[in-house]
């Protein structure tokens, strides 16, 4: 019993010791297995790329005429907040130094725009 209490304890303390390439690792997989809920959005997807960088790619249910600076500039900061909202971690990932590059693609896939998420622009959301 002593023996199970102890490697449970040992477990634990490994688990909370996460490295940061750990931490980008667990963010991916649960931002991969949510739904952003937007009328906008056809799908999302992150990937990870090294230690100190990943992906998020959102494919927009609009073609490129549609996909213009306004909606970039309004509705997509409320998109990331509620990411942000919905994956605390990604904030806490930002400000350890992790950018996230931010990949805005087309109903039919091809890539809009691309705009970094650093500590600079992830306080006022303002990323494009």
């Amino acid at each position: 019993m002593k023996k199970s209490i102890f490697f449970l304890l040992v477990a634990l303390a490994l688990a909370s010791c996460q490295s940061k390439e750990g931490k980008i690792f667990s963010f991916v997989e649960d931002f991969n297995n949510s739904e952003i809920v937007n009328p906008l959005i056809k799908q999302s997807k992150a990937y990870y790329i090294n230690k100190r960088e990943a992906n998020i790619d959102f494919i927009f249910n609009a073609e490129d005429s549609v996909i213009t600076n306004d909606i970039l500039k309004k509705s997509f900061s409320s998109i990331l907040g509620q990411v942000i909202n919905a994956h605390p971690d990604l904030n806490t990932l930002v400000n350890d130094g992790v950018i996230f590059n931010l990949r805005i693609f087309n109903q039919f896939g091809t890539k809009v725009i691309e705009s970094p998420l650093n500590k600079d622009n992830i306080k006022d959301l303002n990323v494009f």
